[in-house]
C-alpha cells in the first residue's frame, strides 16, 4: 500500500496543503503515491485533525476549511470600479502648448512672404501645432491616474 516511511509522507503532504496544492495528482506525484494512497492519507490527516480540510466529491482535490478572506474589502463602493477620477493636467497643458504652436506658426506664415525663410519656418511650426495636439490627446487619455487624494482615502 503506501511505501516508505509514513510520519514523513504524512509531513511531506501537510508541507504540500500549506504550500496550497489542492490537487490530489500533483500531491501524488510528489509524493511518489497513487492517486488513490494520497486520498487515504488526506483522509486520514483531516480525522486525526493533522489537517483541516475535506476532499471533493470526485476526490480530485482538497480545499483547507481554515481560509480567510480580507479583513476589509478593497473597494469600498461599485462606483469607484466604474468612475474614477482623474487627473489629465499633462494632456491639458500638452495640448495647449500644441494649440500655442500652431498659432505661433501662422502668425510666422504670415508675417513671411511666400518665398521667404521664415515662411518655410512657420509652415513647418504649423505642421508641428496638430502633432503635438494629437500627442496632448493621446496623454489626457491614456496616462490618466487617480489623483493623490483619492488614493490617500482608500
Amino acid at each position: 500500500m503506501i511505501e516508505g516511511n509514513v510520519t514523513e509522507s504524512h509531513s511531506r503532504i501537510i508541507d504540500l496543503v500549506e504550500r496550497n496544492v489542492s490537487s490530489v495528482e500533483m500531491m501524488s506525484e510528489e509524493l511518489n503515491l497513487n492517486p488513490d494512497e494520497t486520498r487515504i492519507l488526506l483522509d486520514q490527516l483531516s480525522r486525526d485533525g493533522r489537517l483541516k480540510g475535506h476532499l471533493t466529491e470526485d476526490g480530485s482535490r482538497f480545499f483547507k476549511d481554515d481560509i480567510k478572506g480580507p479583513d476589509s474589502p478593497s473597494v469600498k463602493s461599485m462606483s469607484e470600479l466604474y468612475s474614477p477620477k482623474t487627473d489629465s493636467r499633462i494632456g491639458l497643458f500638452v495640448i495647449i502648448l500644441g494649440f500655442a504652436i500652431y498659432v505661433i506658426g501662422n502668425i510666422l506664415v504670415r508675417i513671411g512672404g511666400e518665398e521667404s525663410m521664415l515662411w518655410g519656418i512657420g509652415g513647418a511650426v504649423t505642421l508641428a501645432g496638430p502633432i503635438i495636439i494629437i500627442l496632448g490627446l493621446f496623454f489626457a487619455s491614456q496616462f490618466a491616474s487617480l489623483t493623490e487624494k483619492d488614493t490617500l482615502e482608500s
